[in-house]
């Protein structure tokens, strides 16, 4: 992955937004790093992109195949918002990040053709306690 000011920026912006929208530079980003499985920015400007996605796509599963039962601990949003907590607490890139995006890019071209277990598959990749160095930019060019 390359390092790309602009795409640096954008990320910046997106970060100090109350409510942020994802921009095509955004969903390029994501797929960049489910291609390559590396992340070359700041874990705290791209963590915010990678929850809005998040929650984009799950409330998009559970639209198209509302199958979570509303039963107390189990239901939808509490798995949808634990999901998003567990992401958040993540002081650095898991290393289970490359997964992560490529379920988030192309979640209706996965083999998970239920909310249910999208969401079992999002939780077993953010599971993980390990964390993965940022891919330096500057080890590029040199």
């Amino acid at each position: 992955m390359e390092f790309d000011s602009q795409m640096e920026m954008a990320l910046i912006a997106f970060s100090q937004q109350d409510a942020p929208q994802l921009q095509a530079v955004h969903e390029q980003l994501l797929t960049d790093i489910a291609r390559c499985g590396e992340c070359c920015y700041d874990w705290n400007y791209v963590k915010p992109v990678l929850a809005r996605k998040l929650d984009v796509v799950t409330l998009d599963y559970e639209s198209t195949w509302p199958d979570c039962p509303e039963v107390p601990g189990e239901n939808f949003h509490d798995q949808r918002m634990r999901l998003l907590e567990t992401l958040d607490q993540f002081q650095g890139i898991p290393f289970t990040l490359q997964r992560l995006a490529e379920l988030l890019t192309n979640p209706k071209g996965s083999v998970y053709t239920s909310t249910r277990r999208f969401m079992d598959a999002l939780d077993k990749v953010l599971a993980v306690s390990t964390t993965i160095p940022q891919y330096s930019h500057q080890e590029e060019e040199a």
